[in-house]
């Protein structure tokens, strides 16, 4: 059976203590991720400053090195999918 996967809160913290912690799971299965900012910029190892300069292209960046889905919170939500759309 394949089970979509929803990454929030202490999930993102555990992905970003342990970054290839996202390889287990397929590619070609669907995998959501919803960050805020900060969770954001620990999964990519920078600032919220440096991550906030550039939102639509870190969180594309971001979607493109797990391999999911990311629903961006924020004033703004971005959601990127790993396609690049």
């Amino acid at each position: 059976m394949h089970v979509p996967l929803l990454l929030d809160a202490d999930a993102l913290n555990i992905l970003a203590d342990h970054p290839l912690f996202h390889s287990v799971r397929s590619r070609y299965l669907v995998t959501v991720c919803t960050p805020h900012p900060g969770e954001c910029a620990r999964l990519l190892q920078t600032t919220i400053s440096s991550f906030e300069s550039a939102r639509p292209q870190a969180t594309m960046e971001l979607t493109k090195k797990i391999g999911a889905i990311v629903v961006l919170k924020g004033r703004y939500t971005i959601i990127a999918f790993p396609n690049g759309n």
